[in-house]
């Protein structure tokens, strides 16, 4: 007797939960010893990884042990899609309350952009739009929708390389 299926929602919302609330605490331990922008940051990627491989060995678990490509990489999407959404409305929340985090945000933004247009080789009038652009840009609300999408992309990324080796179609010949 076969078990009904299980749709991946279930485990995308626990493993999605699981490690947006993981990378919370990342990303604010990470703010909290000033290595916010270090390389050590590369560990929320980590963390989303191992969360989309647990996430679809309970789809797995939970369906005999099978799992189409296709179901894989709408779980570990939506897995990535929640978890950027945590991410991003605890970003928006700490950002608005901390304006010295804003502020060298900001900062470090507009240094980048100087020293890229001199690099090039932009006069001073596209330097100075270049920082009006960014100043424009380098707000709460739109670091939200940053870390959304770019957890929607690294995320959906990842996800084509692990659901293809998670993948276990079910025999056609066997009923």
């Amino acid at each position: 007797m076969t078990q009904e299926y299980v749709p991946t929602t279930r485990s995308a919302i626990k493993y999605g939960l699981y490690v947006g609330i993981a990378s919370v605490i990342l990303y604010f331990l990470l703010i909290l010893t000033g290595l916010y922008r270090h390389p050590v940051s590369v560990m929320s990627n980590v963390i989303l990884i191992v969360g989309i491989i647990f996430g679809m060995r309970e789809h797995k678990s939970l369906n005999e042990g099978y799992m189409t490509y296709v179901q894989g990489l709408g779980l570990g999407t939506m897995i990535a899609v929640i978890t950027g959404f945590i991410v991003g409305l605890f970003m928006l929340i700490y950002m608005s309350a901390d304006s010295a985090l804003l502020a060298q945000e900001l900062q470090l933004n507009l240094d980048n952009n100087e020293k890229m247009g001199e690099i090039m080789g932009y006069s001073d009038e596209e330097i100075d739009a270049m920082e009006a652009s960014t100043r424009a840009i380098v707000k709460p609300n739109v670091y939200f929708l940053i870390y959304l999408f770019s957890y929607l992309i690294v995320g959906f990324l990842f996800t084509l390389l692990v659901a293809a080796f998670q993948r276990k179609n079910k025999d056609i010949f066997s009923e």
